[in-house]
């Protein structure tokens, strides 16, 4: 099945889980090599008859892992298909940026879905499910820093540890994705189907700055507001990634578990 693109002059005209468990209010989250997580981005619509199949494969690898490596999926859900006749009910305002940004990187040709970007730095079809395995296990090899947060008084504290370093600027980002949503397109080319998601990405905000030269690295934040969505259906993902797109460290928790008791 052919991956749905588009060409980037026409979008400016036109103008990718892991079973959610509860983790104590001290929460470490671990990227080291023995329970490596790494992000997986998959850019899709469900305007696109391409995409179901990305989307199973996302949910696939999002469950089971590959090679004992947790896959950290998350689903970008694009715009530039609505016009099609369905508007995807799951579209995330800036999610056909961060393609774009990433169409420059890995200097394509053009816009297309499925894409996943595996790490930030390789990018494919993503209902190529051989291909994105072994793209994830060469990810998994790299080297990837600790994340660990502690919930406490109404504040996250996040520490991170053995990072890479490098000469980018690089940033701290939290993603707030939510498991198991189906839908039932009316019109448009899925019209007729019943399609299901895995972490779709609701919330995406960046939570500072982390320093290139730095091994290590704290820093403390206020939890997101999250009052579209009940906590008890979001997954928190947290990933530092540079400038260049590279993923330094990358980890996730049910929200709830890291949210105050009533």
């Amino acid at each position: 099945m052919k991956a749905h693109r588009l060409v980037t002059a026409c979008l400016l005209l036109a103008g990718c889980s892991l079973p959610d468990s509860p983790l104590p209010r001290s929460a470490a989250l671990s990227t080291s090599p023995a329970g490596n997580g790494v992000l997986v981005e998959l850019f899709t619509s469900e305007g696109c008859s391409s995409c179901p199949p990305a989307d199973r494969t996302l949910a696939e690898l999002s469950r089971q892992g590959v090679d004992g490596t947790a896959v950290l999926g998350l689903e970008f859900h694009v715009d530039y298909w609505d016009r099609l006749g369905w508007a995807d009910p799951f579209m995330l305002p800036g999610a056909s940026q961060r393609q774009e940004h990433y169409r420059r990187q890995f200097k394509t040709e053009s816009l297309y879905t499925p894409q996943a970007v595996v790490d930030g730095q390789a990018e494919l079809v993503g209902s190529h499910a051989d291909q994105l395995r072994g793209e994830i296990a060469r990810a998994a090899r790299r080297p990837h820093g600790t994340l660990r947060i502690q919930a406490s008084r109404g504040q996250w504290r996040i520490q991170l540890s053995n990072l890479p370093t490098g000469a980018e600027p690089r940033r701290l980002w939290l993603a707030l994705a939510q498991d198991n949503l189906q839908s039932d397109p009316t019109r448009g080319e899925n019209q007729g189907a019943q399609l299901v998601h895995t972490g779709v990405v609701r919330s995406l905000q960046p939570l500072g700055e982390v320093p290139a030269s730095a091994r290590d690295f704290s820093t403390q934040v206020a939890p997101p507001d999250h009052h579209l969505w009940p906590s008890n259906a979001l997954r928190a993902v947290f990933f530092v990634q540079s400038d260049s797109g590279r993923v330094d460290a990358a980890a996730q928790a049910s929200l709830a578990s890291l949210m105050p008791t009533p």
